[in-house]
């Protein structure tokens, strides 16, 4: 089953090619499947900001959340850390963590560096959050405490070179992945501490700077990479060649154009979710 937000069209689940839709009008900002099976959904146009699906009802319900010391928000990004609490990254109020076990909802982190508009949340398994947000990629140790803080640095060319982050992902090897907003992805190889930025403008001789929202990896460790001014990119880490994917004869500009927001690789389909031009599946 595939679950897919969309921004005031609501929740679709497909299954078997079939969509069925869900949450009509809702405005979904983000999907989590959780360890145990529950899926959650980011909804800007609900008070509590989050639902959760109840497989009896076939519905998204209110969890039934309490707040303390904290309020209802945007939520804009969601993972869970290995206790199975769930996390949430808002766009003006810093980082919430839910206690699942009273369904209370605490403050983890104030907006403030390294918190402001957060746009990506993930937990990398070792006691690490990455937060992606307009202060550049904020490493966070649940356990320690201890918050690094990377950003674009003019002077130093091992920097981020973007300090709007949008995407981070880890590979199977461990390496860091980072979208950012005109700077391109940022690589950083396990344990190394520094990044080496990939420029999509290079590697495909182009005039105008891409802007990277999303990207996933493919089988054989290449990387399909969506942007919202460029279409759809697929980059060689092994070759440092990229090109800019032109689809068969009479889509080319399609695809070329297309203002890409969500990328998955299922099996020998990538699934392309864009932003106001549909869910496109590509063979």
């Amino acid at each position: 089953t595939m679950w897919v937000g969309t921004w005031g069209k609501g929740l679709f689940r497909i299954r078997n090619d079939v969509p069925e839709r869900l949450l009509d009008g809702h405005l979904v900002e983000d999907i989590l499947i959780a360890r145990d099976g529950r899926i959650w959904v980011a909804d800007a146009s609900v008070g509590e900001g989050i639902l959760v699906y109840n497989a009896a009802s076939g519905d998204f319900v209110s969890p039934g959340l309490s707040f303390d010391g904290c309020t209802p928000t945007r939520v804009c990004a969601m993972d869970e850390d290995g206790n199975g609490d769930l996390w949430l990254g808002t766009w003006n109020l810093g980082l919430y963590r839910i206690d699942l076990a009273s369904k209370t909802v605490l403050p983890a982190a104030a907006p403030g560096t390294g918190f402001n508009h957060i746009h990506s949340l993930t937990y990398d398994n070792t006691g690490n959050f990455l937060v992606g947000s307009d202060d550049g990629l904020l490493e966070m140790n649940l356990l320690t405490g201890e918050r690094t803080l990377y950003r674009n640095d003019r002077n130093d060319p091992s920097s981020l070179s973007d300090k709007f982050v949008y995407p981070v992902a880890r590979d199977h090897e461990g390496g860091l992945w980072i979208g950012t907003y005109y700077g391109g992805v940022n690589y950083a190889a396990p344990d190394a501490g520094r990044f080496t930025t990939r420029s999509l403008t290079e590697l495909v001789s182009a005039d105008e700077k891409y802007i990277v929202s999303c990207f996933c990896e493919d089988p054989d460790g290449t990387l399909w990479l969506g942007s919202d001014n460029g279409g759809l990119f697929r980059y060689d880490p092994a070759r440092n060649t990229a090109e800019r994917w032109q689809a068969s004869r009479g889509s080319a500009r399609r695809f070329t154009t297309l203002n890409i927001h969500a990328l998955l690789r299922l099996e020998n389909d990538l699934w392309i979710g864009t932003y106001s031009d549909n869910l496109l599946r590509l063979d």
